[in-house]
Formats: structure tokens, C-alpha cells, sequence
């Protein structure tokens, strides 16, 4: 997870994949998502966080307590990437500005500070990009969310049905179903003592 969120974005590398020339690289994941800032966010909320912060994107989330300054704030990690539209119609990542931790909202006059969904404020240190900042949080063990939502994909994956339905919509939605919610949080609690050992978790 580390690795896919601080993956170095420059011409070069984007430039290898989009000729299919590289090896397996986390950079794809910049690629596909044409290294728009909301399109990263929202796809690592759902990925690393259970959350479907997307729907915040436009206006307030309709079922749940996600604001759409909060999914902004989120993208704003993401918003020293800088891409250009290759001629095809597909935006081409190719470098990031490492100071920048600031995004403003399309269609509005509002700019928002880069900061975490659970209202902690990153603390930034120097020379130190806001991805990497984000990488630390979101692995880090005071975050509420990134263990659980490991937690419950690996057990979704074995048993067909998740801790918590549904894996991508974890906290806060009308339709979310908690089955064993002790039982999740042992195991998050477990596996972030473990430091995130999924060969441990599997094998309980």
C-alpha cells in the first residue's frame, strides 16, 4: 500500500507503461486513474478505507456523514500530480509537484488543505511529499480504518461475504451490514500488532 501511494510520478516511467513496455509497477495505478487527483481518492478510500468517499464528490453524502469537503480533502494529497492530455483523449501523469498540498474544488471558488478523513491534520515534514505523508497515516496504526477494511477483503475473499457488507462501503452508509463486529475488530486489532502480516491473518 506504501508502495502504490508514494510511487515516483515522471514522464519516463508513465511513458514505459503506456507503451507496454515496463514491468508490473504501481505507477499503472496513476495511469489508469489519468492521475486526476478525485480519481485517486476515491479509488483508495474504497481500497484501503471502506469508504465510498466518491459520493461526497458533488454535494454532501446523501447516507452517510462524508462532506464533500472531506472527499476533497482527501483528493488534495493527490493534487501535486500533474498530467496533460496526450492528443488521445487520455490524460498521460507525467510529474508532481512535492510542495503541494492544497486543491481547489471544480466548479467552485473554494480551495481546501490536504487533510485526513478522520479530521487529524497531517503533520508535514520537510522535503517530505503529501503522498508519503498520506502512506503514513493510512498504514499507520492510529488509523480507524485501514485494518478493518483489510481485515474484512481477506475474509470476504475466502468466505464469499465480508465482516461488514458491503467490503467498499464499511462506515457510516444506511445499507451497511456489520455481521461480527467483535470479531473484526479483534482481528484488525490483531493484525496491526502484527504489522499487517496477511500470511498470520490467513492462516488464523
Amino acid at each position: 500500500v506504501r508502495e502504490l501511494l508514494t510511487a515516483p510520478i515522471d514522464q519516463q516511467a508513465t511513458q514505459q507503461i503506456y507503451n507496454g513496455g515496463s514491468k508490473p509497477t504501481p505507477v499503472a495505478f496513476y495511469l489508469a486513474k489519468e492521475g486526476k487527483p478525485e480519481n485517486l481518492a476515491a479509488a483508495s478510500a474504497r481500497a484501503f478505507l471502506g469508504i465510498r468517499l466518491e459520493c461526497a464528490q458533488c454535494h454532501n453524502h446523501p447516507f452517510a456523514e462524508w462532506t464533500r469537503d472531506q472527499f476533497w480533502e482527501l483528493a488534495a494529497f493527490f493534487g501535486g500530480i500533474k498530467s496533460r492530455d496526450r492528443g488521445d483523449g487520455m490524460m498521460f501523469p507525467e510529474k508532481e509537484v512535492l510542495d503541494s498540498r492544497e486543491l481547489a474544488i471544480p466548479g467552485t471558488d473554494m480551495v481546501v488543505q490536504a487533510n485526513f478523513p478522520d479530521g487529524t491534520e497531517p503533520k508535514w515534514k520537510f522535503k517530505v511529499g503529501p503522498r508519503e505523508t498520506l502512506a503514513e497515516w493510512v498504514t499507520g496504526k492510529t488509523n480507524p480504518y485501514f485494518a478493518r477494511a483489510t481485515v474484512n477483503r481477506v475474509w470476504a475473499q475466502f468466505f464469499g461475504i465480508g465482516l461488514v457488507e458491503p467490503v467498499d462501503e464499511m462506515v457510516g452508509a444506511q445499507d451497511t451490514v456489520v455481521h461480527h463486529a467483535e470479531l473484526l475488530n479483534e482481528l484488525a486489532k490483531a493484525i496491526v500488532e502484527n504489522k499487517y502480516d496477511l500470511q498470520l491473518l490467513i492462516e488464523a
